[in-house]
């Protein structure tokens, strides 16, 4: 699960009168596919949060009366050793004292691989990793080409939305490095007192029928994500490999390749959408598309490259 990634189509919910503590419902991706969340934040760091699934939701709702009598002191065991424990599909629920003060703390239970080494040299790493030796230089030849022709006028040829993304990187000598992965913890996970817990119980309503939305309109994403991918395959079948990488692999270069193209991608993966809803009843949402094919582009570039790239 994306823990701590931009959420799409979000909703945010204060819990506290500060808004430091908040409730968030969205789409995040999971193995590069979005499915519906929600998301507890506790504090002004986002990585202070845990996204639960809806299932695991659901498991929290459960326990809600259980939750509620132990912070109310209805238990009798008290001191900070005793510990009540629910387990969650990939979190686990804790019931224990933090501050002298009973509290909700929601766990991540999946140990994070710190043995990057050995990950890199597994079948299946994602083709991303391996660039940081990369870096786009001026072509000198093209320069000798132009002093050569000087004085001969030419009709200007129309360049590509490639050719342009390209182009500018080139003229501003950007080395094309991988972006710094944040070191995560072992274990991730938020404390909450009474206060915070209430607050979230009270939104429960309000969360389920926005889960509801979420779910009806993730396939949706998944395809728009899909057919962007399919779209810009098709506009740079003709490109050198090794040039797709120089410019998809800098995010700035692949900014301005999207941005340049855009209008002509928009209206194919407009066309590849509603022909789905033709063919197999797919229903086309264009609220739902217009809020998210800029930001599918902004938040998911390392998951559309990587797409693009794929055999």
């Amino acid at each position: 699960m994306d823990l701590f990634g931009n959420l799409l189509l979000s909703s945010s919910y204060s819990l506290n009168k500060c808004s430091t503590k908040c409730l968030q419902t969205g789409l995040a991706l999971n193995k590069g596919v979005f499915s519906p969340v929600v998301r507890i934040v506790n504090g002004a760091k986002v990585s202070n949060s845990v996204s639960l699934t809806i299932s695991e939701w659901t498991e929290l709702l459960q326990h809600k009366d259980s939750i509620l009598s132990y912070l109310h002191g209805n238990f009798s065991a008290c001191k900070t050793t005793d510990v009540i424990a629910y387990d969650l599909q990939h979190h686990e629920i804790l019931l224990k004292e933090v501050y002298s003060k009973r509290a909700l703390i929601i766990n991540e239970c999946l140990a994070l691989t710190k043995n990057t080494a050995a990950a890199d040299d597994s079948p299946g790493k994602s083709v991303l990793t391996d660039i940081t030796n990369i870096s786009i230089t001026t072509n000198s030849s093209t320069s000798a080409s132009e002093n050569e022709s000087v004085g001969v006028a030419k009709a200007p040829v129309k360049r590509s939305a490639f050719e342009a993304a390209r182009d500018a990187l080139a003229e501003k000598q950007i080395d094309v490095v991988e972006r710094k992965r944040v070191k995560l913890p072992d274990f991730v996970g938020v404390a909450m007192h009474l206060q915070t817990v209430e607050a979230i119980f009270e939104l429960e309503d309000l969360v389920q029928v926005k889960l509801g939305e979420l779910a009806n309109g993730a396939g949706f994403v998944n395809n728009i994500l899909a057919s962007i991918v399919v779209c810009i395959q098709r506009d740079t079948r003709d490109e050198k490999t090794e040039d797709l990488k120089k410019v998809f692999y800098s995010e700035k270069g692949f900014k301005i390749y999207f941005n340049t193209a855009r209008p002509e991608i928009e209206k194919q993966v407009r066309t590849l959408l509603l022909q789905d809803d033709a063919d197999f009843g797919l229903k086309y949402d264009d609220r739902i598309f217009e809020h998210s094919f800029m930001e599918l582009q902004r938040l998911c570039h390392r998951q559309i490259v990587h797409k693009i790239f794929e055999k």
